[in-house]
Parts: C-alpha cells; sequence; structure tokens
C-alpha cells in the first residue's frame, strides 16, 4: 500500500484499485487516507442487479455510481476503490454519458419540449409532481427535475425559449431554498441492452491495480456460480482485462502467472521486520548506510502520521535527514 500512495504522489491521475472484498477494500481506504491525506478517494458502488433491494435504495446507489463514472471521465486526480463485484458490472459508454449528460443553466437557449424529450432519454420519468430522484414533472413554462445527483430537486423557469431561472426547492414543502448558477443532470442507468462498458473504459489517462488477481478470479467464478443468470449481465475476467488501460498493475503475495496478460516487468518487494531502535540513532544510522552501500532502498512503514514526523525530527537533529523522505 505505501509503494502505491509513493508512486500516485508522484504522479497523482485517475487511479483504478480493484480489490477481491469489503475487508480489503477497508484497509487499502484506511492506509491511503492516512498515506495520502489531500487525496479524493471515491468507492465505486455496486448496483442490485437481482433488483431485490427497495426502488429508493437503488435509486441511491445508481446515482452515486453515476457520479463516480461523472469524476473518473474528468480525468481529473482521485483514487477510485472497487470490489470486483462492482468492477465487473456494465455501465453505459463514456461516449454515451457525455452525449446524453446535461448541463443546464441561466440564459440557455432551449426550447422546453426538447427539454422535456432529452430528460426522458436520460432515463428521467414524468410525474405529476416528480418529487423523487430521478423523475420531472412539468406546468407551463415551469418544469421541475430531481437530478440523482442532486440534494434537492430543480425548478427551471423559461421565458420562451431561455432558461430564465434556477432555484433549488425543498420536495416536501415546495418552498425555494436558493437560486442557483447552474445544474448537472446525469443519466439515470439505462436497460441493460445500452449497457456496453466496464468503468475501466472511462479512465482515458489513467491506472489500475489488480490487487491479488487470482482472487479476483475466484470471486467472479463464485459469483457466476451462485446466480448463472448473471454471466450475460457481467464481465469475465477477460473481458474485464481488454477494457483496462495499458498502466494496468497486478499485486499478489506469491508470484505466479497473470491469467489472460503478460506483464512487461516484475517487481519483486521483500519486506522484513526490524528492531526497534529506541532512539539509538547510532543504530539506526549504521543500518541505513549498509543499505545504502548495496544501493537498496528501505522503507520504514509507521502508522500514525505524527509518529512519523517525529521520527524525522530525530533524524534531522542527528544529521540524518539527507537519508529520509516522508510519503
Amino acid at each position: 500500500h505505501a509503494a502505491i500512495a509513493a508512486a500516485w504522489q508522484s504522479d497523482p491521475g485517475v487511479l483504478a484499485i480493484i480489490v477481491h472484498d469489503r475487508t480489503s477494500l477497508a484497509s487499502w481506504r484506511a492506509d491511503l487516507s492516512e498515506m495520502l491525506p489531500d487525496a479524493i478517494i471515491e468507492e465505486l458502488p455496486q448496483l442490485d442487479i437481482s433488483a431485490i433491494q427497495s426502488v429508493a435504495t437503488s435509486m441511491e446507489r445508481m446515482a452515486w455510481r453515476m457520479e463516480v463514472l461523472g469524476r473518473i471521465d474528468t480525468g481529473e486526480p482521485v483514487i477510485i476503490l472497487a470490489v470486483v463485484d462492482s468492477a465487473v458490472q456494465r455501465d453505459i459508454s463514456p461516449v454515451k454519458f457525455r452525449d446524453i449528460s446535461l448541463k443546464l443553466q441561466p440564459g440557455d437557449i432551449m426550447e422546453r419540449d426538447q427539454l422535456l424529450h432529452k430528460l426522458v432519454a436520460l432515463g428521467y420519468s414524468r410525474e405529476d409532481e416528480g418529487e423523487n430522484i430521478g423523475q420531472f414533472s412539468a406546468r407551463g413554462g415551469i418544469v421541475d427535475i430531481y437530478p440523482i445527483t442532486a440534494e434537492h430537486p430543480v425548478r427551471l423557469e423559461f421565458f420562451d425559449d431561455e432558461i430564465d431561472s434556477l432555484r433549488e426547492f425543498d420536495e416536501e414543502t415546495r418552498r425555494s431554498i436558493r437560486n442557483i448558477d447552474s445544474v448537472k443532470v446525469l443519466p439515470v442507468l439505462p436497460e441493460d441492452g445500452s449497457k456496453e462498458a466496464s468503468f475501466l473504459s472511462y479512465i482515458s489517462d489513467g491506472a489500475v491495480l489488480f490487487d491479488e488477481p487470482t482472487r479476483l478470479r475466484e470471486e467472479m467464478r463464485k459469483l457466476i456460480k451462485e446466480e448463472p443468470e448473471l454471466r450475460k449481465k457481467i464481465f469475465s475476467w477477460e473481458e474485464l482485462l481488454g477494457t483496462a488501460p495499458a498502466r494496468r498493475f497486478f499485486s499478489t503475495l506469491i508470484l505466479q502467472r497473470i491469467h489472460g496478460d503478460n506483464p512487461d516487468e516484475t517487481i519483486s518487494l521483500a519486506a522484513k521486520a526490524v528492531a526497534p531502535y529506541q532512539r539509538q540513532m547510532d543504530l539506526f544510522r549504521s543500518e541505513m548506510k549498509s543499505y545504502l552501500s548495496r544501493l537498496q532502498y528501505t522503507s520504514e512503514i509507521v502508522r500514525k502520521r505524527n509518529r512519523c514526523m517525529n521520527c524525522l525530527q530525530e533524524a534531522e537533529s542527528h544529521h540524518l535527514s539527507g537519508m529520509m523522505r516522508m510519503v
């Protein structure tokens, strides 16, 4: 985890990390949050393919996933953590995502009926009130939309074919909350026939790390075994690899062949426990010089950031700061 954190810090970008279970995801999140406190770390949520959950819960997770896909698509630095069950699910293509997403603001020229058709194409349903996420309503020159990523619904008022104003309102009292400068309307996930892409295809200039690929494949096989009908709704291991960006990495505790891929290079990281120095800086200096004399790099993993700062200060007081750098 420390090596990945250091690599991302030296070259921030879009990084997806795919893990086999939620325990592993929690471990990655805890370590990365500690080592990269300023990094944006998102989780790719799993949608309910079997349609057992409530409509409200499914819509919330759908909105969450669309928001994460939108963030990846911007190309801004972000770390995406995904359990394999979520990573193999199908999404709309990045091209279609961009084509049908809407950004609305006062002054935009657009016919009211044109907007209504676009909302239907985005997967929103027309209702009398439009008070739930993923719904809209229209009365005269007023259109109410509840975007899937918004905290409150938004009211648009038209003056002829121009959007005259935008404001959020309370879905229960229908009272205005505040005027807003713009609103982004992301698509509700379409029907299965439109879901053709992997979330990895949204990474145009980034990297993906497959953590413990053998266990990832095992979890994918287990998922299909438990629910055979999902085979047509999710990506296979080979298909997922095929959608991955060129910069892809595999981390594994045991050196082994990667099924379906042939990495250009293998890097082995050896680790061993060291005796506590107990402020014996002469001993610390001797060991560091020994490593450096053999042209070896060494990493001291310290759990807490403030403890790491104390170590650096102690090293500086003994003129050893040139040997150390915090990541």
